[in-house]
């Protein structure tokens, strides 16, 4: 990913989160003018009967339940404003950059390792098969089912200089 693809998919939600603002901010507009309008019917109702009483105090509960649920949407709000403000800093972009550089040299590390683990791989097959060769040289040259032996240690000489 280059900082361009990255900077467009920041673009791209950045435009998605300020358009649920816009929504948001409409929708609590809305469901506070309706607010307004059920607490003034309900303040201004004449509250002679019981039943006139009753209606009064249903239209005041659904007041609150709904004023709570505005309250819900205001936080939701402030919580999208909060994270616009975040993506549209400078600070994030340039955060942004400098993850995306880090990410670009860590890839390059990756491959120049993968590249390494090859070479490796390659010399350690190598090796094998050197010492397959060698082994099988010394295996033939001392005889088919016996181990090579050292003429020093096993003919009672203990060489010059090596005396009991």
């Amino acid at each position: 990913i280059k900082f361009s693809e990255a900077l467009g998919a920041h673009n791209f939600v950045l435009d998605e989160v300020l358009r649920a603002v816009e929504e948001m901010e409409i929708l609590i507009e809305q469901e506070t003018g309706q607010l307004k309008e059920l607490f003034t019917e309900a303040s201004e109702m004449a509250v002679e009967g019981a039943q006139a009483r009753d209606t009064r105090r249903a239209l005041l509960l659904q007041f609150d339940s709904r004023f709570e649920v505005l309250q819900d949407m205001r936080e939701e709000l402030d919580e999208l404003l909060a994270f616009t403000q975040l993506l549209s800093s400078s600070t994030f972009t340039s955060m942004l950059e400098t993850c995306m550089n880090k990410n670009s040299r860590l890839v390059s590390v990756m491959d120049t390792c993968e590249g390494i683990f090859g070479e490796v791989d390659t010399l350690v097959r190598k090796v094998n098969e050197v010492t397959e060769k060698n082994l099988a040289r010394s295996f033939n040259s001392h005889g088919e089912g016996s181990a090579p032996q050292d003429s020093e240690t096993h003919s009672g000489n203990n060489g010059p200089g090596r005396g009991r």
